[in-house]
């Protein structure tokens, strides 16, 4: 996706040349953004998580979510996670202050 904004949480550094393991998550989605969670793993434990929220493409076309998953979830969740909306109110703030 083109990213719009990220949110990082680091909890601890990987050590140089270690290997990272990254498992993403489509966590919510509307008709203009997609919410990912990025995990990072790091000898068995956390190193960092981070959320995106982006648009996905198609040359200038925005394209919804699904048409870019391997297996693509049957519906939206039904509520929003909690995380999404502290987020955006944060953005909103930060957007503000520029």
């Amino acid at each position: 996706p083109l990213t719009h904004s990220e949110l990082i949480h680091y909890r601890r550094a990987a050590p140089l040349f270690s290997r990272v393991k990254v498992t993403t998550t489509l966590l919510w989605w509307d008709d203009k953004m997609a919410y990912l969670e990025h995990r990072m793993e790091c000898q068995g434990r956390i190193s960092a998580i981070v959320y995106s929220r982006g648009a996905f493409f198609a040359g200038r076309q925005r394209i919804s979510p699904e048409r870019c998953l391997v297996k693509p979830p049957a519906a939206r969740p039904s509520a929003k996670p909690a995380v999404v909306d502290v987020w955006e109110q944060a953005d909103a703030l930060f957007a503000a202050n520029l």
